[in-house]
């Protein structure tokens, strides 16, 4: 799994290859055989591998009630799923180009792993007292276009926004999540 980890930092999933895993690995194709059936198993074996420390590193700050909202708590929610997309970006993109395309298991794990992040945030927005008479179906879908920008935005590498001469830094993309969110929950910065 480490070998086909370290070929997706600088390669396409498309070109990795049986062969290639093994020879990174300094195995052979059956070896390979005798613990996957293929690349694409490998990779979903890889992707299960980052529920947890999401849950671990993302979840809590958004788990617990903000009683007395601040932007400290939205600050810590938005930087910790930045610097959860920093550590695993290559893998998230290839879990995400796959649920894209419709393989049913990598929509899955992305499902499942957001689902979590998507209930605590939006019991966050219906803890608000100007929100307490929402619907909870139209709090969650206010916490799905929050997770889906932030996964959006933390998609792209901080490189990407010198190299196509961006107004915008990484840094200003991380307070603008925050004031969308601080926004939405009724806390203007």
């Amino acid at each position: 799994m480490h070998a086909t980890l370290h070929l997706l930092t600088d390669q396409s999933p498309l070109a990795l290859s049986v062969h290639g895993i093994a020879r990174e690995a300094g195995t052979s194709p059956a070896t390979f055989y005798v613990y996957f059936k293929s690349v694409r198993e490998v990779i979903l074996a890889l992707v299960e591998t980052l529920r947890e420390p999401y849950l671990r590193d993302v979840l809590p700050t958004v788990e617990t009630t903000w009683p007395e909202l601040s932007q400290d708590h939205v600050r810590a929610f938005v930087v910790a799923y930045s610097s959860f997309w920093d550590r695993h970006r290559r893998l998230l993109a290839v879990r995400n180009l796959e649920a894209d395309l419709g393989d049913e298991e990598f929509i899955r794990y992305r499902v499942d792993m957001s689902l979590p992040v998507v209930d605590a945030l939006a019991d966050r927005i219906l803890e608000r007292p100007s929100h307490q008479s929402k619907a909870r179906s139209q709090a969650w879908a206010e916490a799905v276009v929050c997770c889906a920008a932030l996964e959006e935005m933390f998609s792209y590498p901080p490189e990407a926004y010198s190299a196509f001469e961006s107004p915008a830094t990484p840094q200003d993309v991380v307070e603008a999540q925050i004031s969308v969110i601080c926004g939405l929950l009724g806390n203007e910065r």
